[in-house]
């Protein structure tokens, strides 16, 4: 409709939107495990992840059995393990073992005690959007998850550590802010030290 003919920057434009949360693409990979089915009602997803995140109950940590989403889903495991892939694939979770599912929209709201970083930080950064959305704050946790670099989390923030960095990121949906503080082992800044 808007005269993008170039199949790369619609492919582009696909990736950014389905990263916005704009729109939902499955253009780039398959769904994985659970691939036959085809989805007819998408109300039925959504309606799974929605149910997921506002009847389940999961630990501190964001974790829960893969058993509490069957029962809570009603459904067959079959059916489970394939909306969580798609969840998977939205960076909407991430699968810790053969039994345990973190989902970061189940993380408590609360900043854990050991979330703040003591000292100051040798960068600091500060962007404003129109919209921000916190899906922005849970899929990069997921990311993070998946590297092994998630040291600790809370829906407003996240703590990701790795190659002698502290990073901090976190948001204010009331003001649409992203915060991003950096700190250094060597500059002994970190609590870890």
């Amino acid at each position: 409709e808007n005269g993008i003919e170039d199949e790369a920057l619609q492919m582009w434009l696909l990736d950014w939107f389905n990263d916005l949360g704009e729109c939902f693409s499955y253009h780039r990979q398959s769904i994985g495990e659970g691939e036959s089915y085809q989805l007819l009602d998408p109300t039925w997803l959504t309606g799974a992840v929605y149910k997921i995140i506002r009847d389940c109950k999961a630990d501190k940590d964001g974790s829960i059995a893969y058993e509490t989403i069957r029962e809570t889903l009603h459904l067959k495991s079959d059916e489970v393990r394939y909306i969580l892939n798609i969840m998977r694939k939205f960076l909407l979770s991430y699968s810790v073992d053969e039994s345990r599912e973190f989902i970061p929209a189940l993380i408590p709201s609360d900043m854990p005690d050991d979330f703040p970083v003591k000292g100051t930080p040798v960068l600091s950064y500060e962007t404003e959007y129109r919209f921000l959305p916190d899906t922005v704050l849970y899929r990069l946790m997921v990311i993070y998850k998946d590297r092994n670099l998630l040291e600790s989390a809370y829906r407003g923030g996240l703590r990701i550590r790795g190659n002698g960095v502290t990073c901090t990121i976190s948001m204010r949906s009331d003001t649409n802010k992203l915060y991003i503080d950096l700190y250094t082992d060597e500059t002994g800044t970190t609590e870890n030290n």
